[in-house]
C-alpha cells in the first residue's frame, strides 16, 4: 500500500490492492462532506497576486467572480487574463465578469481570445 500524508491524522491510499489468501471482504471507507478550504491566487512574473482562502465546499460559476474581486484590484492595467476551460470559468455569470472588467483582454472557453484547444504541452501565450 502506498500512502502520501496529507496531515497529521489524514491519509490517502492510492492504488491500494488486498491479496490475502482468504477474501476477507476488504473495503476502504471514504468520508465525504469533509470540510475544506479552497485557495485561489493568481501567478505574474514573480509575484503572487489575489491570495485567498475561502470555505466554500466548490467553486461554481456564481462564486467564481467574487474571487476574482480580491484580485483584480492589484492587476497591472493592460493585463490579458487568461484561465482554463473549466467549467465554473465558462458560466455566463463568470464570462459577463470577465467580459466587463478585462473587455477584450482575457483568453478562455467563451471569449474573443480562444482558449487553444487540446493543447496540454502549450499555454496559450505561445499561440500569442
Amino acid at each position: 500500500m502506498r500512502l502520501h500524508s496529507m496531515s497529521v491524522d489524514m491519509f490517502i491510499a492510492i492504488n491500494v490492492r488486498v491479496w490475502p489468501a482468504e477474501n476477507p471482504r476488504a473495503y476502504v471507507e471514504y468520508e465525504r462532506n469533509t470540510s475544506k478550504v479552497n485557495v485561489r491566487y493568481n501567478l505574474m512574473h514573480d509575484k503572487v497576486i489575489g491570495l485567498l482562502f475561502f470555505a466554500e465546499p466548490t467553486v461554481t460559476s456564481n462564486i467564481y467572480p467574487d474571487m476574482l474581486l480580491h484580485a483584480v484590484p492589484q492587476f497591472p492595467e493592460g493585463v490579458i487574463f487568461t484561465q482554463d476551460g473549466t467549467p465554473p470559468y465558462y458560466g455566463n455569470i463568470a464570462r459577463e465578469f470577465l467580459d466587463t472588467t478585462f473587455p477584450q483582454r482575457w483568453i478562455g472557453r467563451g471569449a474573443v481570445m480562444a482558449w487553444p484547444t487540446r493543447s496540454p504541452g502549450l499555454t496559450p501565450l505561445d499561440f500569442l
